[in-house]
């Protein structure tokens, strides 16, 4: 009996490697074809959460007296929750005056959106700037990475 397994085995030995690789391998191909969403996840290359605040337009040239108006921008990459409000203070150099001096946004958003419109008036000729800085920026999000970009202003 012993020698008629032996045989069986070395005849059909590969049929039953074949057969214990199938074996092993088949939970994890089906595993992974009715759950591609979690390993496209998994696979996908995607940046941390970031919110970035600027103006638009990001330079402007005007004259002493001119008013011209910029709006405050932002985009959240959040992906799995929303900024519920943020709140701001923005400082101009001394040639120019603003209408608003904080900015609060209200509601929750992710992606890019228009926080506000900032009217600015050159006091002054010189080359100014408008902008936010990034430790005055108040979500409810702890350790949120913030990047600002200033707004330029070319008073002439």
């Amino acid at each position: 009996m012993k020698k008629k397994l032996l045989y069986y085995w070395k005849e059909s030995k590969g049929v039953v490697l074949s057969l214990a690789v199938t074996a092993a391998v088949l939970p994890f191909a089906l595993w992974a074809m009715f759950s591609r969403n979690q390993i496209m996840t998994w696979a996908k290359a995607s940046p941390s959460d970031q919110l970035m605040i600027w103006f638009e337009p990001a330079e402007v040239v005007m004259k002493p007296g001119q008013s011209v108006n910029m709006d405050i921008m932002a985009e959240y990459s959040g992906d799995s929750r929303l900024i519920p409000a943020l709140k701001t203070n923005i400082s101009v150099t001394s040639g120019l005056n603003i209408n608003m001096d904080v900015l609060e946004y209200n509601f929750g958003f992710s992606g890019r959106k228009k926080l506000g419109t900032l009217t600015i008036t050159a006091v002054k000729e010189g080359d100014q700037s408008v902008s936010v800085s990034e430790k005055n920026v108040f979500t409810s999000l702890p350790d949120l990475p913030i990047i600002t970009a200033p707004g330029k202003v070319f008073v002439r």
